[in-house]
């Protein structure tokens, strides 16, 4: 059985997510941790919107140096 749904532990890129046009379909804290989280279904969309956000966050930290 596959995994359809992406669970981010981000606020931030959650909130990413969330500028990009996708909702969040549920929101959780984790039992054993205390972090909140925040589960998307996967999509090719989503894929693309994470892909932006890991080129957009590398560019920042080369641009750090």
């Amino acid at each position: 059985m596959q995994n359809n749904l992406f669970y981010c532990y981000s606020f931030k890129l959650a909130y990413f997510i969330k500028s990009q046009g996708m909702n969040y379909i549920n929101k959780g804290r984790n039992r054993n941790n205390g972090l909140t989280y925040y589960v998307f279904k996967k999509s090719k969309e989503l894929d693309e919107i994470i892909e932006l956000w890991n080129k957009l966050k590398e560019a920042k930290i080369q641009n750090e140096f």
